[in-house]
């Protein structure tokens, strides 16, 4: 036996039904689910020289790293804004004056010295595919 509710109360259980204890459940169980889900893994810069993966390396710290290529070492520097390209030694430097990149999908390529940084990570919803400078 319940111990007896305030008439307020009372009255309300009787007016619900099965199918609003249900939808009730099932309203938790879905807020419950999306606030556990699994957090997507923090973003990262892959380094790749003459196509093989070089370094996996999180934004998360500053750092600059060496990627030795065909024409030397090109400097690459990741860090909380993103990674770029600092130094290479390629003669018209077009992968250092490209800057910052940060967002998944991103990449800054040193083409003569073959050595591409790629931003790792999931792609933003509702954005464009690509954009052309």
């Amino acid at each position: 036996m319940t111990p007896p509710a305030g008439p307020r109360l009372a009255a309300l259980e009787h007016r619900l039904t099965r199918a609003d204890w249900g939808l009730m459940a099932l309203v938790l169980a879905t807020s419950l689910g999306l606030w556990w889900r699994p957090l997507a893994p923090p973003p990262a810069a892959t380094v790749r020289v003459e196509g093989r993966e070089h370094l996996a390396l999180p934004l998360s710290e500053a750092r600059i790293v060496p990627a030795a290529g065909p024409l030397g070492v090109t400097q690459v520097q990741v860090g909380p804004q993103g990674a770029r390209v600092l130094t290479s030694p390629c003669a018209n430097q077009a992968c250092v004056r490209q800057g910052w990149v940060s967002h998944a999908g991103e990449v800054v390529a040193c083409l003569p010295n073959r050595v591409v940084v790629v931003i790792a990570g999931p792609a933003p919803a509702g954005g464009p595919d690509a954009v052309s400078r």
